[in-house]
C-alpha cells in the first residue's frame, strides 16, 4: 500500500482553488484508508502512518485556508486531537517494541556462565522488564481504546463534512474564479 494517494494531476498553471480540491480530496482519502485499521489494535505501523496522513492534512488545510469556507476549517481542532492521541499510541508502541527487544534476547535459554549473582541480578531484570512490558501493554491498550473513540466521535459528529463539501465545490468553481487564493482585502 502506498503512504499517500496522489493528487490526480498538479500542474503549475492549474487554478488554485482546483489545485487545493485535488491536494485536499487526496489528503482526505488517504486519511480515510489508514483509519480502516484503526480498530485493529495490533496495526502500530497503520495507526503511524494514519497520524501522518492527518499531519499532512492539516498542513493541506492550513496552506490552502484563504480558499476554504470557515466550517471546513472548524475540523482542526478534532484533527489536531486524533494526531495527539495517536501520537500517544505511537509513543507506547515504540516503548512496548523497546522493551520487548531488551527482553527476549534474555530469555534465549543460553545458559550463562558466572557467579550467582550476577544469575540472580539477570533474573531481577527479567522479571523486572516482564513488569514493565505488562504495565507498557496495558497502558497501549487504553491508549488504543481512547484513540479510537476519538475518531469514532469525530466520524460521528461529521466533523469532515464540511471540508469534503468544500472540497467539491472548489473543484466546481469556474477557473475565472478559482485562479487565485483570496487575500485578506479580497475577502472582506
Amino acid at each position: 500500500m502506498t503512504d499517500v494517494i496522489a493528487a490526480r494531476t498538479l500542474r503549475p498553471d492549474m487554478p488554485f482553488a482546483l489545485a487545493a480540491s485535488e491536494t485536499l480530496a487526496a489528503q482526505l482519502a488517504t486519511v480515510r484508508v489508514w483509519a480502516r485499521f484503526l480498530p485493529q489494535a495490533d496495526r502500530p505501523h497503520e495507526h503511524h502512518q494514519m497520524r501522518i496522513a492527518i499531519k499532512r492534512l492539516r498542513y493541506g488545510i492550513d496552506a490552502f485556508a484563504n480558499v476554504l469556507p470557515a466550517d471546513a476549517l472548524a475540523c482542526v481542532p478534532a484533527l489536531k486531537s486524533i494526531q495527539d492521541a495517536l501520537g500517544e499510541l505511537h509513543d507506547s508502541d515504540v516503548l512496548f517494541a523497546s522493551i520487548e527487544a531488551t527482553l527476549f534476547p534474555m530469555q534465549s535459554g543460553r545458559k550463562r556462565r558466572g557467579n550467582e549473582a550476577k544469575r540472580a541480578r539477570a533474573q531481577r531484570q527479567r522479571t523486572s522488564l516482564e513488569s514493565l512490558l505488562s504495565i507498557t501493554a496495558a497502558e497501549r491498550d487504553a491508549h488504543h481504546t481512547r484513540t479510537l473513540a476519538i475518531w469514532q466521535t469525530l466520524i460521528a459528529s461529521a466533523a469532515l463534512a464540511p471540508l469534503d463539501h468544500a472540497v467539491i465545490a472548489l473543484a466546481q468553481l469556474p477557473s475565472s474564479a478559482a485562479t487565485q487564493p483570496r487575500t485578506e482585502e479580497s475577502s472582506s
